[in-house]
């Protein structure tokens, strides 16, 4: 990247750089506000996109049932399976 020979511009610069910028409060609060609304969690991300709550329950318990009928399947299924 080259540098500029810009006066003017350098003069504007110069000029932004010397204002003083001052923010209301409140409008500062609303921002951060929709800032922290907006930048979620990967794991509420997930678990949004899942179903929420109650779904990610359910998912758990049928997960849950199959590996103990996976282990220890009753009598009544791995007769039935063979």
């Amino acid at each position: 990247m080259k540098p500029h020979n810009d006066p003017i511009l350098d003069d504007l610069f110069a000029q932004a750089r010397e204002t003083k910028v001052t923010v209301n409060a409140d409008l500062l609060g609303r921002v951060l506000q929709d800032a922290a609304d907006v930048q979620t969690s990967p794991w509420a991300k997930m678990i949004g996109f899942v179903g929420g709550w109650p779904a990610l329950g359910g998912m758990f318990a049928a997960g849950v049932a199959g590996l103990w009928i996976g282990i220890a399947p009753p009598s009544t299924v791995s007769d039935f399976a063979m």
